[in-house]
């Protein structure tokens, strides 16, 4: 997500690409959408180009990361 800055991917996408369902796709990012540098809302999903609710990471955005999800971000990159 990071590493596609204002790219916005629905949790059917992100999950594929996380190789995870698209519920801990969704849990994951309704619990980063509390920072900043999160959006959620609906447009169309770069990836499969649906419209439907989506996650945006916002550019030059910093935002702490938990333990859990700093090797989350490890295993991606």
């Amino acid at each position: 997500m990071i590493l596609h800055e204002s790219a916005d991917f629905c949790d059917d996408c992100l999950g594929r690409a996380l190789g995870i369902t698209a519920a801990e796709a969704r849990t994951i990012v309704a619990s980063l959408a509390k920072s900043s540098a999160i959006l959620r809302d609906r447009w169309t999903c770069k990836s499969c180009r649906k419209h439907a609710l989506v996650t945006r990471a916002i550019p030059n955005a910093t935002f702490a990361l938990n333990r859990r999800s700093r090797g989350r971000l490890g295993r991606l990159a």
